[in-house]
């Protein structure tokens, strides 16, 4: 009935609105709440003035930002060479390099700087001796080895998915357009910069944003190569600690300003979203054969990211496959055998972590169901309006995961802080209601889920445009839909004939978001770090420094996040890859 959907897309559009707007309130108030000396609730700016005129807080924001803002320009670099380099031209090392790259692009960080630390042993974070030798312009080049360390584990990621997104978005530009131009007697190169450059800035752009936003408070890199002074480690740290709030929050307030300042400069450096496609190039564009040249320039390439990208990902294989814990971070002459990283793997403690992980998994799957409800309500309303700025800010997805590990972890200490306040005003009716609830979020059985939360809220912009292919972007998709309606289908229907909604799309998404919820890295460091619920991400890190598991559990761990991945890119493919970042317009359902 029209009035009941008029009710559920208003419904749908304030949870929505809540799930937009809720973790950013969150962050705002954690950062003025605090306890006074006698334990009651209190609104202090104190804190807040101590961490932001804090010179070491800005010193790790410097670095981090120019760390994240290197790993993102060279990762646009990697994504123009990649895109201009394979575009629509084809020859036998194409395929090999879009697998790589798509293999890369589900690669974390983390795991790349482990690889590098099992290389390089206590080389990684340690000064560089050439450092010193370049005079007066020694004192803007980092001194200590980690900092490149960091730079070659990031670009690994980000240039994959740079150049998933430049070659996205090339397949929907219009042969004839390219056609038309070279018989104007354009040349290859002007083509390029005239034709082509101007349509796909806007997607190197966005995958340049969101690289910044994975790096800029990346907790596990840092943490591995011993980068104290970024904003990631610092987070992490504090949040560790025994009283986070409202410091942490203050500091996540701060990441999250620095990356919408960044996505604003770089959304007005590209310009806007071209307003239409050719429908030609909705199925793809046809492949020319390449030259020898272009063919033997893709092979060396490939042998080079192969180096960047696998050399570090083997020395992990290797080192998980040593029969006895090495001493340090060198893969020693104990011998290897698959045996021990199945033992490994077998052992009652990883065991338990892999348990938990796939409980992670699933509670965000479940999440991730009604999230898709809301997006589905709220897109079948309106595509422009509250609604679709909504979605558009969903979409965007300007805040760290990191940063949204705070804002589910300040979801506790606020129901404490609102439950001491009401306790002391003798609470009654609706009230006393609200201190109850309160006092549920605030319990222990409640802390549980908080890394379902926090891992939900930190992959929303990713996973919401794989359940759907991106809700409310798609015209064809209205299209489907009013037109099921018309031959009197339900709307409950309509939208599942204009999804394809069929049993292997279904099992295809719940899969892939089981198994990258599961192997989160950040928020899950941060939320999921004890005993009792820590899983695959956080369990590299922290048996990492664990004496009686060393860098071999460590190292086994990484193997199964990294087959994990792996498995689920091609059970997505490639194209859904960089499905999310290309043009918003264009965004199609698997």
């Amino acid at each position: 009935m029209p009035v009941l959907r008029i009710l559920g897309n208003l419904t749908s559009s304030a949870l929505l609105g809540l799930v937009v707007v809720g973790p950013i309130v969150a962050l705002c108030a954690a950062a003025v709440l605090d306890r006074g000396p006698g334990g009651e609730p209190r609104v202090s700016i104190f804190s807040v003035a101590i961490t932001a005129l804090d010179p070491f807080v800005w010193t790790c924001v410097r670095n981090s930002m120019i760390a994240a803002g290197a790993v993102a320009a060279g990762s646009m670099a990697v994504g123009v060479f990649v895109g201009r380099l394979v575009g629509d031209w084809r020859f036998p090392a194409r395929p090999i390099l879009v697998a790589a790259m798509s293999a890369s692009a589900v690669a974390p960080p983390a795991i790349v700087a482990l690889g590098l630390s099992v290389l390089f042993g206590a080389g990684s974070g340690s000064p560089t001796a050439w450092g010193g030798r370049l005079g007066p312009v020694s004192r803007f080049v980092p001194a200590d080895w980690g900092w490149y360390a960091w730079f070659w584990a990031a670009i690994v990621q980000g240039g994959s998915i740079s150049a998933l997104a430049c070659l996205s978005a090339q397949q929907r530009l219009d042969p004839a357009w390219r056609d038309a131009a070279r018989l104007a007697g354009g040349t290859r190169s002007r083509v390029w910069r005239k034709l082509n450059w101007p349509l796909l800035r806007p997607a190197l752009a966005r995958a340049a944003g969101l690289v910044f936003i994975l790096t800029v408070a990346d907790p596990g890199a840092p943490m591995i190569l011993g980068l104290r002074r970024t904003l990631g480690y610092q987070i992490l740290s504090v949040g560790l600690g025994d009283d986070p709030f409202p410091s942490i929050a203050v500091l996540g307030l701060i990441a999250l300003f620095v990356c919408v300042v960044v996505r604003v400069i770089l959304n007005g450096w590209a310009g806007p979203e071209p307003s239409t496609w050719p429908a030609a190039a909705a199925e793809g564009r046809p492949l020319r054969a390449g030259s020898w040249r272009r063919s033997a320039t893709a092979a060396a390439f490939v042998g080079v990211w192969g180096v960047i990208a696998g050399v570090p990902l083997v020395a992990v294989l290797i080192e998980s496959t040593c029969r006895q814990p090495l001493d340090g971070a060198s893969l020693g002459t104990a011998g290897h055998s698959l045996g021990a990283l199945a033992g490994r793997l077998l052992d009652p403690t990883l065991g338990a972590i892999v348990v938990h992980s796939v409980w992670l998994g699933l509670g965000v799957c479940a999440l991730f169901v009604v999230s898709g409800w809301l997006a589905r309500s709220a897109s079948s309303a309106s595509t422009v309006g509250p609604s679709g700025t909504l979605l558009a800010l969903v979409h965007a997805g300007v805040a760290p995961p990191l940063v949204m590990g705070v804002a589910a972890l300040s979801l506790p200490w606020l129901a404490g802080l609102a439950a001491d306040a009401i306790d002391g005003t003798s609470p009654t009716g609706l009230a006393l209601l609200f201190r109850h609830a309160a006092a549920a979020i605030a319990s222990d059985p409640f802390f549980f889920l908080i890394p379902t939360v926090g891992v939900w809220l930190a992959m929303t912009p990713t996973l919401l445009a794989v359940w759907e292919g991106g809700y409310g972007a798609d015209r064809a998709r209205e299209d489907r839909i009013a037109a099921a309606v018309l031959a009197g289908a339900s709307w409950t229907r309509a939208h599942r004939l204009a999804s394809a909604w069929s049993r292997p799309d279904s099992i295809r998404r719940f899969a892939l978001t089981t198994c990258l919820a599961a192997t989160n890295i950040a928020p899950a460091l941060l939320l999921a770090n004890r005993v009792e619920n820590r899983t695959l991400g956080p369990g590299i890190l922290l048996l990492r420094e664990d004496p009686e598991f060393g860098l071999g559990a460590a190292s086994a761990l990484a193997v199964a996040v990294l087959a994990v991945n792996v498995a689920v890119v091609f059970l997505c493919s490639p194209a859904r890859l960089a499905a999310r970042i290309g043009p918003a317009d264009h965004r199609k359902s698997a």
